[in-house]
C-alpha cells in the first residue's frame, strides 16, 4: 500500500513465475506463485499472505471460482447438451481441461478470482497503477 511520495506508484500482481525483467524496478510486486530470484531492493515484494484478511479473500475467491466453473460446465451446447457431458470415445472432455482442475491451491482461475477479490478489498487504494501480469 503506497502511502508516501517515495514509495512506488505501481503495484504488479504476478500470477505466473515468469514475467518481464523490466518489472523488477518499476513498483511493488505481489507474488502468487512464490518468490522470484533477483527481485531487488527497489521492489517491495509482498507475499499474498501479507494482504489484510487474505484468508477470507482466498476463501471467497475459491467459492466464487467453484460456482463459476460449475455454471460454465452446465452451459447447454444446443443439441449436444451440457458442456460437461461432451465426450470423446466415452471420455468426458471438460474434465480433462485445465479449467476443471480440482486443485485450487495454484489454479489459474482461482488466481483470477483472487485478484478480483484483492482489488475489490481496497488493498491497492494507495497506488496510481495496478498491473496484472499473467
Amino acid at each position: 500500500m503506497s502511502t508516501s511520495e517515495s514509495e512506488p506508484e505501481t503495484i504488479h500482481f504476478v500470477l505466473d513465475r515468469s514475467f518481464p525483467d523490466e518489472l523488477l524496478n518499476t513498483g511493488d510486486l505481489v507474488y502468487f506463485k512464490g518468490f522470484r530470484d533477483g527481485a531487488t531492493a527497489a521492489n517491495r515484494v509482498i507475499s499474498i499472505w501479507e494482504i489484510p484478511k487474505f484468508a477470507e479473500l482466498r476463501d471467497t475467491a475459491i467459492k466464487n471460482m467453484a460456482e463459476f466453473v460449475g455454471k460454465l460446465s452446465r452451459i447447454q451446447l444446443g443439441k449436444v447438451g451440457p458442456l460437461r457431458g461432451l465426450t470423446y470415445m466415452g471420455f468426458p472432455i471438460f474434465w480433462a481441461t485445465s479449467l476443471s482442475e480440482k486443485h485450487p491451491i495454484w489454479h489459474w482461475v482461482r488466481d483470477a478470482f483472487l485478484t478480483l477479490e484483492v482489488l475489490n478489498s481496497g488493498f491497492c487504494a494507495g497506488y496510481q497503477r495496478v498491473v496484472v501480469c499473467v
